[in-house]
């Protein structure tokens, strides 16, 4: 079920990962292991009903907002204006950043000084060029998470995939002001490390509304017909099965939207390096169905947000 990564796979931060995962206890009833001709994933060790949560809430290590919804969410806690309830509060030093509350605001404090002081004078900041700037003051327990965490170059990526990364890239250093080698260095590194670890953080109605580092997560391979879904709760992560599993097979998500066209998946996927060889994308088994994915990859019902 889960694509052919072998680029990803056999990258030596995963086995890294590896060992940070099981050293820290992440989950019972879960293994990280090697499977013949696949590479590493996560496995589980017991039969799981559909429904059950594999991975508790996972705070990322850094995450940012999209800047088309800028306003409207909370950019510490995600939270909606409409659940705030009342309006958001600036930043009184860059007024880009919203806050639902004072305690949101001092917790995001640590972020976003790192962005305050080039948003004062830029009007406006990607959400990759917010990750890098976050990103790159990480320290203690968090910046060995981030180093844990692999960072291709520029052989797997597209044209235009890579051409995102570098504009990213050029765009930080330009706003740094920086042409310092080790800097600019440290921002390649952690630019190519958002690209090909970055989930999406979305709202109640699945529109994207952000992106996130989550070490946890990047152990999970990819499937077109994934048998478990990351469902956002905030700014944090839950991993969730959306179909019955048996022991010994492998935990996959999905990296893409699960209404794609095969056209589309296969042309998003190889943006980045990755070709599926799964179900779904070898046999079109529904295609007249705009919920095909789900059809073929749940067999039931599942509520994600329970």
């Amino acid at each position: 079920m889960a694509a052919q990564q072998d680029e990803r796979e056999q990258a030596p931060g995963r086995p890294r990962v590896r060992r940070w995962w099981q050293d820290n206890g992440i989950c019972p009833p879960l293994a990280v292991k090697e499977k013949e001709g696949r590479g590493g994933g996560v496995f589980t060790t017991e039969d799981l009903k559909c429904g059950t949560e594999v991975l508790p809430p996972i705070a990322p290590l850094a995450c940012a907002l999209m800047s088309d919804v800028r306003g409207c969410y909370c950019d510490y806690c995600f939270k909606s204006v409409e659940d705030c309830g009342k309006p958001l509060r600036r930043c009184s030093r860059c007024r880009f950043a919203y806050y639902c509350s004072k305690a949101c605001q001092e917790s995001d404090w640590r972020s976003h000084k790192h962005e305050c002081r080039v948003t004062i004078s830029k009007a406006w900041l990607s959400v990759m060029m917010r990750l890098v700037l976050r990103c790159m003051h990480i320290q203690g327990k968090q910046k060995q998470e981030l180093d844990l965490l692999r960072a291709s170059d520029d052989n797997l990526l597209s044209e235009g995939a890579s051409k995102d990364t570098q504009n990213c890239i050029h765009g930080v250093l330009g706003f740094l002001d920086t042409d310092d080698p080790a800097t600019k260095k440290k921002i390649v590194d952690i630019a190519y490390k958002i690209t090909f670890n970055g989930f999406s953080i979305h709202e109640d109605e699945l529109r994207p509304i952000g992106v996130g580092l989550y070490t946890c997560l990047s152990l999970f391979n990819h499937s077109c017909v994934p048998n478990c879904a990351a469902v956002s709760d905030g700014r944090k992560l839950v991993v969730r099965t959306v179909a019955d599993i048996k022991a010994g097979e492998q935990l996959v998500v999905s990296y893409l939207d699960p209404f794609d066209t095969p056209e589309q998946r296969k042309l998003k996927l190889t943006e980045y390096g990755f070709e599926c060889d799964c179900e779904m994308c070898n046999t079109e088994l529904y295609p007249d169905s705009p919920f095909r994915a789900l059809e073929a990859g749940l067999g039931k019902c599942v509520s994600l947000s329970s």
